[in-house]
Order: C-alpha cells, then sequence, then structure tokens
C-alpha cells in the first residue's frame, strides 16, 4: 500500500477534489452547486495484499462550496449517498453496500464537512469532518491550481478501520484513497 500512496500522493497530493474551470483564471467569488452533474467523487484501495488496486466511485450527491475572499472563509459541504457506489462490477457493488462495508440499510449517506481553509487557490488545505458509518472523523484535503488545465485539485487518504469498516478479507488495505472531481458552473448568488 504505500508504494500504492506514494504514486497516488505524487499525482493527487492525497485525496481529489478537482474543479475544471471555464478559463484559466482562478474561480470566481460565489456559491457553487455539487451535484452528479458537476461532480464526482471516487476511490481507489490495494487489494490481494498490493497486487491489485480497485477504483470505484459514487454516482449521487449533494453538495455546495462557497467560494470566498479571504479564501479562509470559504466553506464546502457535500452529502454522498452511499447506495450509488459504482465500481463496475454488479456483486462487488453489492457486497460493499452491505453490513461489511457501508452497511447502506443503516448509514444511506456518508458526508464532508468543511471546518477550516487556508492557503491559497493555487495551494491550498480543507479540513473538515468526514462522516461515514455514523463515525465523525476529522481528515485533510490538500490541493492546488492547474491554471493550464485550468483544475483545481484536493487529496487526502483515510484509514477505513477508523470509520466502522472493518472487513479483512482478501488482502484488503486499510488505506483508501479518495477523490473528488468538480467542475463549476457559474456561481449562484444566495
Amino acid at each position: 500500500m504505500t508504494s500504492f500512496i506514494g504514486r497516488m500522493g505524487a499525482i493527487f497530493s492525497g485525496v481529489l477534489v478537482t474543479a475544471a474551470a471555464a478559463s484559466a483564471e482562478p474561480l470566481t467569488v460565489g456559491t457553487y452547486k455539487l451535484t452528479p452533474q458537476n461532480t464526482q467523487v471516487e476511490f481507489a484501495i490495494d487489494n490481494f495484499w498490493g497486487v491489485v488496486t480497485s477504483h470505484g466511485k459514487f454516482t449521487a450527491l449533494q453538495g455546495e462550496l462557497v467560494l470566498a475572499e479571504p479564501l479562509q472563509q470559504s466553506t464546502v459541504k457535500v452529502t454522498i449517498e452511499t447506495t450509488s457506489i459504482d465500481t463496475n462490477i454488479g456483486k462487488r457493488d453489492e457486497h460493499l453496500r452491505g453490513d461489511d462495508f457501508l452497511a447502506v440499510g443503516t448509514f444511506p449517506t456518508m458526508s464532508f464537512q468543511s471546518t477550516k481553509v487556508s492557503g491559497t487557490q493555487e495551494a491550498f488545505e480543507v479540513e473538515g469532518l468526514l462522516t461515514l458509518k455514523g463515525n465523525s472523523k476529522p481528515v485533510t484535503l490538500k490541493g492546488s491550481l492547474n491554471r493550464e488545465r485550468s483544475e483545481i485539485t484536493a487529496a487526502t487518504t483515510i484509514n477505513r478501520q477508523n470509520f466502522g469498516v472493518t472487513y479483512s478479507g482478501k488482502g484488503l488495505a486499510d488505506d483508501v484513497l479518495i477523490e473528488l472531481k468538480f467542475q463549476p458552473q457559474a456561481a449562484v448568488n444566495k
């Protein structure tokens, strides 16, 4: 898992939040809605003792990014429907929805709520609480703005055991890379 995290860390700096802007300019101050049409939530985890990396995504979510000036007053929150997990393998998705993993019958959503934003649009950190399976733990998303590609990326890695996901079959690693990709629409003023 260390080599996987090292590779992904070099690419994503941890778990990824990507915002593809319409131009190479920084995002403007405003409120941005997070929807399945403009936001993707992806994850990766090693299994079979690091021989295989499994990838997946969540396809149903809602949230809001409030981009403020100064940046430190910005906030982000997102709620993800755990039933929407998709790894392109139906049988595996059903297992992931069950009690060994997400227990979607009891915990139909997971969420992230920021508590602190620091840095600049070019290099930032978003600290917040991730709630999964009824467990809320602090996580930090690290990110940056790629002006050439008009993207904002941020990333973190969580230990699934800390969130009550304790299944140990098939050499499954504890560390999970979570990626969020956001393509902003026009700011919506409230």
